[in-house]
């Protein structure tokens, strides 16, 4: 499976696809008010933003499915088997420890970690051209985050990497407000707190994590992995909306 392949994942049942129809659709109403709102703030017209949080939206729900494969590795793991041999003709089965390969696909998923990325890029690109320390000061509020989220991030396995759901996007939130209030700039504050809520999360929780997720020989990494329901995704999400009620 060759680096660029494209890896689907779609709903086991029809119940899960009904119910992944349903929250993807309420989820998609939240990120659409949250986002047109930064937007706003940020300085576009009611139709750009709109036009803008909508088609990202739409596009974070509709390619949550799909899986980018961005690298493979192989890496030596401690296997548990079990020996026959025979003793006088009865078999006698050997506990024994070896080591195996195990080959790691490593794949970005194209609704629940691009898509975050690329609306993090326009917010980034509008602090940018507003003024360089406001841009400084974003990319010092992902760094900051990524610091916290990392040492609250646990690896459990059959599941991925945890952090709990709320830690997050409260502390981007806070992070957004108070930058933004230290520059004068208060406006800025939820586009801070989508970026650093999911840059941060992206860097702290999926990135830092890699190589002992590569070492445990997990099959698949699927960085956002869940789409419109993953930790990068939401934590955006639900900083814009804390961020917004910080600042009144």
């Amino acid at each position: 499976m060759a680096a660029g392949r494209i890896i689907t994942a779609w709903p086991a049942s029809p119940f899960y696809l009904l119910l992944f129809l349903v929250v993807g659709l309420l989820l998609a109403a939240a990120s659409m008010t949250s986002l047109m709102l930064s937007f706003r703030l940020a300085g576009l017209g009611a139709w750009p933003s709109y036009m803008l949080a909508s088609t990202m939206v739409a596009l974070a729900v509709l390619l949550s499915p799909f899986n980018l494969v961005v690298a493979e590795y192989e890496s030596r793991v401690l296997v548990p088997v079990v020996r026959r041999v025979e003793f006088f003709g009865l078999p006698i089965h050997i506990p024994d420890i070896v080591y195996a390969l195990r080959k790691t696909t490593v794949a970005v998923n194209l609704g629940g970690c691009l898509i975050p990325v690329i609306v993090s890029a326009v917010m980034l690109a509008k602090l940018a051209l507003t003024s360089l320390p406001l841009l400084l000061a974003s990319t010092a509020a992902v760094l900051l985050l990524a610091m916290l989220v990392y040492p609250a991030s646990r690896i459990v396995r059959g599941v991925g990497v945890v952090v709990p759901g709320l830690y997050p996007p409260i502390m981007a939130s806070i992070l957004g407000v108070l930058v933004a209030e230290i520059l004068g700039q208060p406006w800025a504050a939820p586009l801070i707190a989508y970026v650093s809520g999911s840059l941060g999360t992206l860097i702290g929780a999926d990135l830092l994590n890699l190589g002992r997720l590569v070492e445990m020989g997990v099959p698949l990494i699927s960085i956002g992995g869940m789409g419109t329901f993953d930790g990068i995704y939401l934590s955006g999400i639900l900083a814009i909306a804390l961020s917004l009620l910080l600042i009144g």
